[in-house]
């Protein structure tokens, strides 16, 4: 049988892979947190198949390895709906509200974690930071990784979709009809190699805190891929297949004692 997965996720975004189901024993419950910020959750466990990169990695613990994948908080880019890839918008004071919010939570849930990682990238450390303040952890422990940062999207980035349609319309048409992977916008990065390094990352990791429980700040792209890639969900660059991953949602990846894989 395989293994679960269990992702832990802001209740508005909607994921319909046919083998999900919502576990009705989540100890999340839903309700407001922050007098400007909301952090709602719900657990949905998913099966996922072996990583390609798995074997590489067996656990040898006698506690399950956790991992908990979590997207930043809210920039200004992203209330401007601009494309944000490796160049670096700042946290709105929103974004800031559901670091600080999610941290809370978290530790209110009784979560310890035993390292945080986060991508180099500005807005996905200054997540972090909020987070580890808000759980009583030191953010000078934090741990950088330029494996989970943001997928390159080379010329499109710091414009609007309107804008990317006006100024490269048939870049945009490529991007948005290539499903193999492969494509790379100029200047940037194919999917496949986006998800090669964050399996790389996660076997690492996997390897080094065996039996422990990690966070990683990131970004939407990353967990999107990690997703689809584990529940073998076709890829489909187009907005209305988007998983939607939002702002300071979590993806909680678990192997069990013994497990070659997620």
């Amino acid at each position: 049988m395989p293994r679960p997965l269990s992702l832990l996720i802001p209740c508005l975004v909607m994921i319909a892979p046919a083998r999900a189901f919502i576990s009705p024993m989540s100890p999340f419950r839903t309700r407001s947190i922050a007098r400007t910020s909301s952090v709602h959750f719900n657990r949905m466990c998913l099966t996922s198949e072996p990583l390609s990169a798995a074997d590489k990695s067996a656990s040898t613990a006698t506690t399950p390895t956790v991992v908990l994948v979590v997207r930043h908080g809210e920039t200004e880019w992203n209330t401007q709906g601009r494309w944000q890839g490796q160049q670096d918008s700042p946290l709105t004071d929103e974004g800031i509200q559901q670091a600080l919010a999610l941290g809370e939570r978290l530790k209110r849930s009784g979560v310890k974690v035993d390292c945080v990682y986060s991508s180099d990238l500005l807005r996905a450390r200054r997540s972090a930071e909020m987070l580890c303040k808000s759980m009583g952890m030191d953010p000078g422990l934090i741990r950088e990784n330029l494996d989970m940062r943001e997928r390159g999207f080379g010329i499109f980035e710091g414009r609007t979709r309107a804008e990317v349609s006006e100024e490269y319309p048939e870049e945009l048409n490529k991007y948005y009809s290539s499903n193999d992977g492969e494509f790379k916008v100029e200047g940037g990065e194919s999917r496949r190699e986006l998800i090669d390094r964050s399996l790389r990352w996660l076997d690492e990791v996997g390897r080094e805190h065996d039996g422990g429980t990690v966070l990683v700040m990131t970004h939407g792209a990353v967990v999107s891929a990690l997703m689809r890639e584990m529940l073998a969900i076709p890829y489909d660059p187009k907005p209305a297949a988007d998983l939607r991953i939002r702002n300071t949602c979590i993806c909680e990846l678990r192997r069990d004692p013994g497990s070659t894989r997620w």
